[in-house]
């Protein structure tokens, strides 16, 4: 009997390290797997959300951009540059049979939701902007289970850049009361206009509407600034006029340069409103890291608690307070370490 028990303790065993050798990807299967998800996101997001109406309402011109195939190549550039950091880190993770068995149980869901949303999407007719960013959705999530490890500081890179690059595209655009007002502050540093006292507006830019769902905004990404400068808001709501009393110059400076930016690179609207908030998005991340390597302790909780949909959410929208939230949190690691 004894035997028997531990020739099949030795059977479960082998089972166990046979899952783990299975799923001991080596850097450069990681790094092709990257590279696929990543060419897949971008054909994605340029064909279908980009071009919505272009490959779905058959509109005649297809929105070129510059800017866009100069920020794909880029990133993978910096993927490249800096991706088997993080490749390193996922490929140790894999020791753990937990993370074996949640990887494998989130792709085989994420490849079930998406092969019911393709056949749906053939017999119903039910692609749309919110179905499209729901496959971008699936493949950033993919790749936020792989590459998630013990490493803090990347998973706070890797929360960001997933599920900010997310929110950047579906939270309604020009949200809440003053989002406007931000863009506008941000646009105008971003053309160099570094007082915002006597801040400086494009008459296309300010003309977008408050409250914007997705349908309305990707209608932006054919249009272009035109150029037509002013200073005189004698005649606007001030929701529609630049936060010039409220807030320094420099918490708009992030997001500015990304306009400044996207705005030379000849982006459109769309394209510099997406950028402002991904470059605020990328300046709460860094401060988010600053703030939790002088934290002590409870690390983790922290990371758990700044990092809620909502509050990430918030971080990748055109707002500033997410630069005093981030300041305040740096503060009170420094006194929690003194």
């Amino acid at each position: 009997m004894k035997l028997i028990k531990k020739e099949k303790t030795k059977h479960k065993m082998k089972n166990i390290e046979l899952g783990k050798n299975l799923r001991k990807l080596n850097e450069k299967d990681l790094f092709v797997i990257t590279s696929i998800f990543y060419l897949a996101i971008i054909l994605i997001y340029e064909l279908f959300y980009c071009n919505y109406k272009f490959f779905m309402q058959k509109i005649q011109y297809y929105n070129f951009s510059f800017y866009r195939i100069i920020a794909y190549i880029f990133v993978y550039i910096i993927y490249i540059k800096f991706g088997n950091k993080f490749i390193s880190s996922a490929i140790k993770s894999f020791e753990s049979n937990i993370k074996c068995y949640v990887v494998d149980v989130v792709l085989i869901f994420t490849t079930i939701f998406a092969i019911i949303l393709i056949i749906l999407c053939n017999t119903t007719q039910i692609l749309n902007l919110r179905t499209i960013i729901l496959f971008i959705a699936i493949l950033l999530i993919d790749l936020f289970v792989i590459y998630t490890s013990n490493n803090i500081y990347k998973n706070i890179i890797i929360t960001s850049l997933v599920f900010g690059s997310i929110f950047s595209i579906t939270v309604t655009f020009n949200n809440q009361l003053d989002e406007k007002r931000h863009f506008l502050s941000s646009y105008s540093i971003g053309i160099g206009n570094l007082n915002l006292k006597d801040a400086t507006i494009d008459e296309s830019v300010a003309s977008m509407p408050r409250q914007m769902n997705i349908e309305r905004f990707v209608s932006y990404f054919s249009e272009k600034p035109t150029g037509e400068l002013t200073k005189d808001f004698s005649n606007r709501d001030i929701k529609d006029t630049p936060n010039n009393f409220y807030y320094y110059t420099t918490s708009y400076f992030v997001s500015g340069i990304g306009i400044f930016i996207s705005k030379t690179l000849g982006g459109s609207i769309a394209d510099i409103y997406i950028t402002g908030r991904i470059f605020n998005l990328l300046g709460y991340t860094a401060l988010m890291i600053l703030a939790l390597k002088v934290l002590p302790y409870k690390k983790y909780i922290a990371y758990a608690v700044l990092f809620m949909p909502m509050l990430l959410a918030l971080r990748s929208s055109l707002f500033t307070r997410c630069y005093i939230y981030s300041f305040m949190c740096i503060i009170y690691s420094i006194l929690f370490k003194t």
